[in-house]
């Protein structure tokens, strides 16, 4: 697999590799369609896996861990576990 990834990346114009970091969209990376490179879906990390549509009913959503911990805030990280 990391033989094809760099055979592709080699193929690609500077411009076609930036628009694999920018993406098309919020979710999805740009389509390469002169390599055959097809749009994949993303999603983010630490504060849970999301999508483009959520049908599930509402709830609260605080930062994760981990960039509580950032702010070196001990009253936050106290709210924070109150709250939870």
């Amino acid at each position: 697999m990391s033989k094809k990834v760099d055979d592709l990346l080699d193929q690609m114009t500077l411009s076609e590799q930036v628009s694999l970091l920018a993406g098309r969209n919020m979710w999805n990376t740009v389509p390469n369609e002169r390599l055959g490179v097809e749009k994949m879906r993303v999603s983010d990390g630490p504060g849970g896996v999301r999508g483009s549509k959520f049908d599930g009913p509402a709830s609260m959503n605080v930062p994760c861990g981990t960039a509580i911990a950032a702010t070196w805030d001990l009253e936050l990280v106290r709210s924070v576990g109150e709250l939870l």
